[in-house]
């Protein structure tokens, strides 16, 4: 097999993880490179805050490569290690710096509700400005791409530098979570989401916090 020596000689210096496959496709494998070189290396975002970003998507696409991979790095620039141990197993970290909460609940709530809120949209906007949002976006999506090519592919983890624990069922698993702290006094909630992708979250995590639920325009309505 000839050598691609565009990815050999690029940041990464091998051909590893998704590239083994993208490179049967030279041209696109070419471009992810790019995009990647982008995300990873050259994007507003300080490293702490681009690994968290993408330790966050490669926890919920359980993408036990890209875990490994990454999770030694978001140590390395910063971020705490039981911290990272929270996202491993699908516990919101809280963290004192802002910057570093809002670019976890961002990619959270974008790779698992396909959106983001208005109040969290504004809460990064003011924290980080348009660029960075704009960044976190295409990390995450960059990301989504690598780890949907590591499950569909069943590309392995090259080493157990820091294992993933198997979660059956993410999602589940991680809005139970985030609804394990009930409200005291019983209140009424209008869902209202537009037949928006918010539908199918918003109405059982306030179910378990413990608000009574008018559910209004909950059907996904696909554009």
């Amino acid at each position: 097999m000839k050598k691609n020596y565009q990815i050999e000689e690029g940041p990464r210096g091998s051909v590893v993880g998704p590239l083994k496959c993208w490179i049967n496709n030279p041209k696109f494998a070419a471009s992810a490179q790019e995009l990647g070189k982008y995300a990873r290396y050259e994007s507003s975002l300080p490293p702490i805050l681009s690994e968290l970003a993408i330790i966050t998507t490669g926890r919920c696409w359980s993408s036990h490569f890209e875990w490994e991979q990454h999770a030694p790095l978001a140590e390395k620039n910063g971020i705490k290690k039981k911290d990272i141990n929270k996202i491993a197993y699908a516990v919101r970290p809280i963290f004192k710096e802002q910057k570093l909460q809002v670019v976890y609940d961002f990619s959270a709530e974008i790779n698992i509700n396909k959106k983001v809120s208005d109040e969290l949209y504004r809460k990064t906007y003011n924290l980080l400005g348009q660029n960075s949002i704009i960044d976190i976006v295409a990390i995450c999506g960059y990301y989504n791409l690598i780890s949907m090519t590591i499950n569909t592919f069943e590309i392995e983890a090259e080493g157990s530098k820091w294992p993933l624990p198997e979660i059956k069922d993410f999602n589940k698993v991680y809005i139970n979570e985030l609804s394990n702290n009930k409200i005291k006094k019983k209140i009424k909630v209008v869902a209202a989401c537009g037949n928006g992708t918010a539908g199918i979250f918003a109405p059982n995590i306030l179910k378990k916090l413990g608000c009574e639920v008018i559910e209004l325009d909950l059907s996904l309505i696909h554009i």
